[in-house]
């Protein structure tokens, strides 16, 4: 599965405590220097404090004794799919690569020197050191081989200026008393061109319920520079969605929230409790900022599905191998059920299916 790839829509806490947050904050360099240059999309979670919540102990769902844990990709955003997906983790302790490929089904090699694994995922698990640990997705060994080596030499993240406030937003929430628990961007600079947006903008029906200038919208909209998705997880879950552009966005401000449900919407990943969000505008940004249902949390959450899978070996200690595979056939057929509870059963159901088609997906 690729998490962000389909963009489905996601999760997680840090209720951290003062004493904890500079040793946890000073983690998060070590992971972003595995990240490769081409990255426009990032996702990064305190997963030690995650498990820690109340709001998300049935959604969330991380590797074993993770701390901290970074996902990037480079995102061919035409087609939604991922050229590339990396995943870092901070761990409490080191990873025996034998158990890796043990409990993994996968086969120990070595890259850049670096004990890896390759998994029947199509992924591979690299120990970059005592403490942290990556997987890279798809398992192309000579892909994986340059981004071992280059994030050997690398003493400082590389990507985008708008991925790396992402990161720095991160790093400040978990030195706040846990705020921005999870932090998920997207770089969208130059992606948009004005003539495909006006196209586009041309049949909205909400730019024409609030009379807006279509040629003015599409100009600023052509603009985006990135998204970023902040989450809180108190109870309820508390979200904050910043729409950053190139040029002030304060003509398109009390349009903003019907034209971005309309766009989610035609696109198949609706948000049920996104209409009740609150709007402002700031230099250069539009924010959005609500409560999160828990099954808006499990969709976004849901990006969090990346070439990771299991890191550590099994936190119970089974028989058999027979029971292996009933205790993770059950779990998987738990979640499935419970993100099509989400998407069909509780609360609004959708007039659609076209609606939720990228959640389904």
């Amino acid at each position: 599965m690729h998490s962000f790839s389909q963009v489905r829509c996601l999760c997680l806490t840090i209720v951290l405590h003062l004493a904890v947050a500079p040793i946890a904050s000073a983690q998060l360099p070590q992971l972003v220097t595995r990240v490769p240059a081409t990255a426009n999309a990032i996702a990064i979670v305190n997963a030690q404090a995650a498990r820690s919540a109340q709001s998300a102990a049935s959604v969330i769902a991380l590797p074993e004794g993770i701390e901290w844990y970074l996902m990037a990709a480079e995102m061919d955003f035409e087609y939604m799919q991922p050229l590339w997906e990396v995943a870092v983790a901070y761990l409490p302790e080191g990873l025996v690569m034998k158990d890796v490929a043990a409990h993994s089904g996968g086969r120990l090699d070595r890259l850049a020197g670096s004990q890896a694994v390759e998994r029947p995922n199509d992924s591979y698990v690299v120990s970059f050191g005592p403490r942290v640990v990556g997987a890279m997705s798809p398992a192309n060994r000579q892909n994986v081989i340059r981004w071992v080596r280059e994030s050997k030499v690398r003493k400082a993240a590389e990507f985008s200026p708008f991925l790396a406030e992402a990161v720095q937003v991160a790093g400040e929430g978990a030195a706040n008393d846990g705020a921005n628990q999870l932090v998920i961007a997207f770089d969208l600079a130059g992606l948009l061109a004005p003539a495909e947006v006006s196209f586009a903008l041309a049949s909205s029906q909400a730019l024409a319920d609030a009379d807006v200038d279509v040629e003015q919208a599409a100009k600023i909209v052509a603009g985006v520079v990135g998204v970023r998705l902040e989450i809180e997880l108190k109870d309820p879950p508390q979200a904050r969605l910043w729409l950053k552009f190139e040029e002030d966005p304060s003509p398109l401000a009390e349009v903003a929230k019907p034209l971005l449900v309309e766009i989610l919407t035609k696109r198949g990943a609706r948000i049920d409790s996104l209409p009740r969000w609150k709007v402002r505008t700031e230099q250069q940004a539009i924010v959005l900022e609500g409560q999160l249902s828990p099954g808006g949390l499990r969709r976004v959450h849901s990006l969090l599905s990346g070439p990771v899978g299991p890191w550590t070996k099994p936190s119970n200690d089974y028989s058999s191998a027979e029971n292996v595979v009933g205790e993770a056939s059950r779990d998987y057929f738990q979640s499935v059920t419970g993100y099509l509870n989400d998407l069909f059963l509780d609360g609004p159901r959708p007039q659609s299916m076209h609606q939720i088609s990228m959640w389904v997906e």
